[in-house]
């Protein structure tokens, strides 16, 4: 018998469209149906009940009818159609089903201790709330899920080995290339951009004794976008190749206490537009880190002291905040200032 799980999702309205009316929100008013197998809630905050009314009907209408095309689940939906006629005969469906992201991937276990990846995939960056989903982030070990800009048309394609060379060394090496159909909003509309990526990536993970761990890579990550308004406008360079080489190395002490100390060199060179307002050129730096730290008894957390930049090296980088649109600002890997953290993480 096939286990089922409730999934409580809570989808939040807010009354900032034309259809709604000025005057005080309100208290939020929530309504529940049970939709493509999980418990949906919508809240609405309005003054009006027609409006709240009307709003979460076309909300509850608008699910039902993704649910009638693609749900597994019901036996007249046109995927449903579509996987009882495999193989024997055409089904007819509409143009939201045939336009479908293909995702293919394999894990390929050749021996018991060295395996085969690979992937391939298209994906269609949607409007996410809060940059949450519950689509598997990953395929085949590939990434799948980017913060790029909304619409984003993205194809993926993607090898990879991973080697167990011992019980405590572990040895691997990865390619991706994603190509990228970027939409770049404009007064006149919306015109298209080209850009293309590509990963190379070589690691190793060694725990020569139970309380240390080493970590090597070699990555090499490659950008080009094609010319034109975002690129001559400085939002995207032209180029942009980087090669870093992290070392770090880990200690855990069985009475709760941890050290660790890595040092990053890292090569980049970026190119930009001609009439772009930023800078572009070539520089090369290493980074030193380090951190100390007690695991509170108990599982009640940890206190630790980090360092980032330890002896505060000047450099320039540019780092991925163009080509991340997130909800939440980030920062990048490397700041040319000597940083000092102090972090509690407590368990209650």
């Amino acid at each position: 018998m096939r286990p089922h799980f409730l999934i409580a999702i809570t989808v939040v309205l807010w009354m900032g469209f034309a259809a709604c009316m000025p005057g005080d929100s309100g208290e939020p008013t929530r309504r529940t149906q049970f939709i493509m197998g999980t418990l949906v809630e919508i809240t609405v905050s309005h003054a009006d009940p027609h409006v709240i009314q009307a709003v979460t009907t076309q909300a509850f209408d608008e699910m039902k009818r993704l649910e009638q095309l693609m749900s597994t689940y019901l036996p007249d939906s046109e995927i449903s159609q579509i996987n009882r006629a495999a193989g024997k005969e055409a089904v007819p469906v509409s143009l939201e089903v045939e336009e479908v992201n293909p995702k293919f991937g394999v894990q390929w276990d050749i021996t018991r201790n060295l395996r085969f990846r690979s992937a391939l995939f298209q994906t269609v960056k949607p409007a996410l709330v809060s940059n949450r989903t519950i689509e598997p982030t990953q395929i085949a070990g590939f990434n799948q899920l980017f913060d790029d800009v909304n619409a984003t048309r993205s194809r993926v394609y993607g090898v990879g080995l991973d080697w167990r060379a011992t019980g405590n060394l572990l040895v691997g090496a990865e390619a991706a290339w994603r190509e990228l159909d970027v939409p770049i909003f404009v007064n006149s509309g919306v015109v298209s951009q080209q850009q293309d990526e590509q990963v190379y990536r070589a690691y190793i993970n060694w725990t020569p004794m139970a309380e240390l761990a080493v970590s090597a890579e070699l990555v090499y990550d490659r950008f080009e976008a094609e010319k034109g308004l975002a690129t001559a406008s400085g939002r995207f360079p032209e180029k942009l190749a980087t090669t870093r080489i992290p070392l770090a190395a880990r200690y855990f002490h069985p009475k709760g206490y941890f050290a660790g100390i890595g040092a990053t060199y890292v090569h980049q060179t970026v190119r930009r537009s001609d009439i772009s307002p930023l800078a572009d050129g070539t520089d090369e730096f290493v980074v030193v880190d380090a951190a100390l730290g007690y695991r509170l008894p108990r599982r009640r957390g940890t206190v630790s002291l980090e360092l980032r930049n330890l002896f505060d090296r000047e450099f320039n980088f540019q780092d991925d905040g163009f080509r991340e649109f997130a909800d939440e600002p980030s920062t990048g890997p490397y700041i040319p200032d000597r940083v000092v953290l102090l972090r509690v993480s407590l368990n209650f």
